[in-house]
This record gives C-alpha cells, sequence and structure tokens, in this order.
C-alpha cells in the first residue's frame, strides 16, 4: 500500500488483531467496522504489527492514513488497496483465533449466568416463589 508516496506493509498478527479490537472496544461512538475511522485501525494497527516486530520506523502516521481513507470515500476513487487490506485482516488467522476464543467465553458466561439465575429460582424459599392456579 502506498500512502503520500510512502511505501508501507501490512502485517495482521496477533498484535495488530489486539490493537483494532482494544480501540474498537473503546471508540463507543463508532458503530460501523467499515467507516473510515474503523479502515484506518484496520491498517494503522497491521502496519503497527509489521513495523513493530521489524523494529522499524513507522513510514506514515494514523492520521496520514485516515487521510488516504477518507480522501478516497470523499473522492470516489478507487479503495483497491484497502480493500486488499481488509481482506488480510478477515482472513488472518490471528483473527479466526481470537474470535473463536471470544466466542468460547461469551458461551462460558452465557452457561454461568444462566446457571446461576436457576440456582437463585431453586433457592427461592417455596413461599416466595408464585403459587400456580389450578
Amino acid at each position: 500500500m502506498t500512502i503520500n508516496g510512502k511505501e508501507l506493509q501490512l502485517r495482521f498478527g496477533t498484535l495488530a488483531v489486539r490493537l483494532y479490537l482494544n480501540e474498537m472496544a473503546k471508540e463507543e461512538w463508532v458503530t460501523e467496522t467499515y467507516s473510515s475511522f474503523g479502515l484506518t485501525w484496520i491498517i494503522y494497527s497491521g502496519m503497527l504489527n509489521y513495523y513493530e516486530v521489524k523494529r522499524e520506523k513507522k513510514p506514515v502516521t494514523f492520521e496520514e492514513i485516515y487521510n488516504y481513507v477518507e480522501s478516497i470515500e470523499l473522492n470516489g476513487e478507487s479503495a483497491e488497496e484497502i480493500q486488499k487490506a481488509v481482506k488480510e485482516f478477515e482472513e488472518s488467522q490471528a483473527l479466526k483465533v481470537t474470535t473463536e476464543k471470544i466466542n468460547a467465553t461469551n458461551e462460558e458466561l452465557k452457561k454461568k449466568l444462566i446457571g446461576t439465575n436457576l440456582e437463585k429460582q431453586v433457592s427461592k424459599p417455596a413461599s416466595s416463589r408464585k403459587k400456580s392456579i389450578g
């Protein structure tokens, strides 16, 4: 991907996925994954992952990426590079594994909550339970 004449590499490993998910969790006002802000974070997190692992200087800033994404959206330019980055992110092993872990955790919580609610119902004194009319 080239932004402001600077070539940048992306890597969507665990670091990128965690950065992206953490940022999206903090930004309550972001309601769309593929908004300018969301797309910028996908690209930025992939760039950070690549350059942090290599311990190299990042070629562009968050602002430069945001301006690039917004410019493409506003001017109706080809979004091919952005689409390619999003596809790499969505198909990354790190995102798949993280999503599986989140889903498993959610299922465990759901089971615990259901179990807790059932325990509360069973442990209520008989006098406080609703009597059935019949």
